[in-house]
């Protein structure tokens, strides 16, 4: 079962797009730091957004590239 396929069963449910990006970070650590919202997700189109938090943020006080990369990153794994 692919990613896709996942992702439509489960936001047939109530609270299934949170199960569903919560079990992104459940199989893999790494993006689960991120905290990304899956917003939408069909064949070639997904949009994945995260909160600005601190968590997130670098020295300077901006968004880290390497979470915005990570992020990107993540959209590319449909």
């Amino acid at each position: 079962m692919d990613l896709l396929d996942t992702y439509k069963k489960v936001t047939n449910y109530p609270f299934g797009r949170f199960f569903f990006n919560k079990g992104i970070g459940f199989v893999s650590p790494f993006f689960g730091k991120l905290k990304p919202n899956v917003v939408d997700l069909k064949p070639a189109f997904c949009v994945v957004e995260m909160k600005d938090r601190r968590g997130v943020r670098n020295h300077i006080g901006t968004i880290n590239a390497g979470a915005m990369c990570s992020l990107a990153e993540l959209r590319q794994c449909q």
